[in-house]
C-alpha cells in the first residue's frame, strides 16, 4: 500500500494495476542475468557482445515501458533494482544458507 500509485495514463485508459515497480523490467533483468550466468560462449569476444546485447535489450525494454507511457521513470528504475536484487538474492545468499545449512549438519 505504501508503493501504489496510478500509471501515468491512467485517467485515459482503463488502468491494469498499479505503476511501481515496472514488472517488465524485474522479468527483463531476470532473463539477462540468468543467461550471461550460466551461457558461457567459449571466445571472449562473443562473451562481450552477449553481455552488450542484453544491456541493450534491458535499456530498450525500460524506454519502452516510459516511451509508451505504461511506467513512470522510477517504476523502471524501481524494476531494475527489484530484478537485481532477487536475482542477487537467489544467486549468492541462498548459496550461502544452504552451505551453512550443510555444515552444522557435518559438524
Amino acid at each position: 500500500m505504501l508503493i501504489q500509485r496510478p500509471r501515468p495514463l491512467a485517467t485515459e485508459t482503463i488502468s491494469q494495476g498499479f505503476s511501481f515497480p515496472s514488472a517488465h523490467m524485474v522479468g527483463a533483468i531476470i532473463l539477462v542475468s540468468l543467461l550471461c550466468h550460466y551461457w558461457h560462449p567459449a571466445n571472449h569476444r562473443y562473451r562481450v557482445l552477449q553481455v552488450l546485447i542484453g544491456f541493450s535489450w534491458v535499456a530498450l525494454v525500460g524506454l519502452s515501458r516510459i516511451y509508451l507511457q505504461a511506467h513512470f521513470a522510477t517504476d523502471v528504475l524501481g524494476g531494475m533494482l527489484l530484478g537485481w536484487t532477487c536475482w542477487r538474492t537467489v544467486t549468492v545468499v541462498i548459496p550461502m544458507v544452504i552451505n551453512r545449512h550443510l555444515q552444522r549438519i557435518d559438524s
